[in-house]
């Protein structure tokens, strides 16, 4: 859960500041590069929701606020061609982080009765 969070946060950090400060352009070079970043979200994201749902749960949500937040910076700035990339791996995000939230309430739990 912990590293969860500290990735999720470090991907918040980055891409927001990156947003406000107009460098979008400078760091992931091309559009289609956050299109690949939804598709490894989601091809990856799904099966460690399965297996680490507690880990991929903050994760997934820190991952979808940051790109919401980066998305609408990049619509009010000057960088208008990232946010359609930047909306899909928020919505992308999301659906990992639901998938692990319901996946992760049916993992088994230990009997306490006999």
């Amino acid at each position: 859960m912990l590293l969860g969070t500290v990735a999720g946060g470090t991907i918040m950090y980055e891409l927001v500041s990156w947003a406000a400060t107009g460098e979008l352009s400078r760091h992931v070079h091309d559009p289609a590069n956050l299109l690949v970043a939804t598709a490894v979200m989601v091809g990856l994201g799904l099966p460690a929701a399965m297996a680490l749902s507690r880990t991929v749960c903050p994760f997934a949500f820190l991952t979808a606020a940051a790109a919401a937040v980066a998305s609408g910076l990049a619509v009010s700035g000057d960088q208008h061609v990232y946010a359609v990339p930047l909306v899909s791996l928020a919505g992308a995000s999301v659906v990992v982080g639901w998938a692990s939230l319901r996946l992760g309430s049916r993992s088994r739990r230990p009997r306490t009765t006999l």
